[in-house]
Formats: structure tokens, sequence, C-alpha cells
């Protein structure tokens, strides 16, 4: 079978403008240029006023998951072959088909901790350095 470069799969690459909100982009300026044409924006800033985003009590970042739900029981899906949750591509290499082959019942504190553990995992993989003592 033959190799394929995959540089010759890419179409012409244009950079995304990145723009700061309110400063660098207004609402009129977004449906102008970026809505009204389809062209995409990455915009930074845009909900750091948010209550979930900037209030330490309502924020989901940190330890709010655990607090608030480490016992409750989610449904997760996973994949009994190799132990991901999801992945794109089935047998045959259609990467536009969501697999999602199995279900789990866990306590939110195990999936979490799953999630923790993926993350450290990819870290090591990346030649990062984990701090194991914590």
């Amino acid at each position: 079978m033959a190799t394929m470069d995959p540089s010759k799969w890419q179409g012409p690459q244009k950079e995304i403008p990145r723009l700061r909100y309110p400063q660098d982009l207004s609402r009129e300026s977004f449906e102008r240029d970026f809505a009204s044409k389809s062209e995409p924006v990455i915009i930074e800033g845009l909900i750091s006023d948010w209550p979930a985003f900037c209030d330490p009590q309502r924020t989901w970042r940190g330890t709010r998951w655990d607090e608030l739900l480490g016992d409750e029981v989610v449904d997760v899906g996973f994949d009994p072959l190799d132990g991901r949750m999801m992945h794109f591509g089935d047998d045959a290499g259609e990467p536009q088909v969501l697999l999602n082959p199995g279900r789990l019942r866990m306590p939110c504190w195990a999936f979490l901790e799953v999630a923790r553990l993926r993350q450290t995992i990819l870290q090591l993989r990346r030649g990062g350095k984990v701090d194991l003592k914590r």
C-alpha cells in the first residue's frame, strides 16, 4: 500500500485573526467582518465577566465538580477495547463516524479521577514533568 503525503491533503491555509473583546472587536464589526462573510475569528475575553468563569463560588474550574457532584452516578460512553471514553473513526477508517460502543455507570468522582490521570499520562508522554507526590 502506497503512503500518501499528509501535506497534500490540506487546502490553502489562512491565518485566523485573534481579537480581544471589547477592545478590538465590537458587535457590529463582528457581524460585518466575520459572521456575514462566514469568516473565522478567535475572540479572547468574551466570557471574562461570566459568573461561571470569574466568580470563585460559581466557577466550574478547580474542585467544584468534586464538591457538588462527587458521589452522583453518571453515564459515561466508553470503548471496552481501548478504554477511551469516545473517539472518532470506525474500523473502516471513516473519521466522520463517532464511535461510542459502550455505556458505563460510575460515580462522578471516579470519572473525574480518570480524566485527571489521563491528563497526567498525556503530559508525561509529551516529556513534561509531573509532581507524583501530590
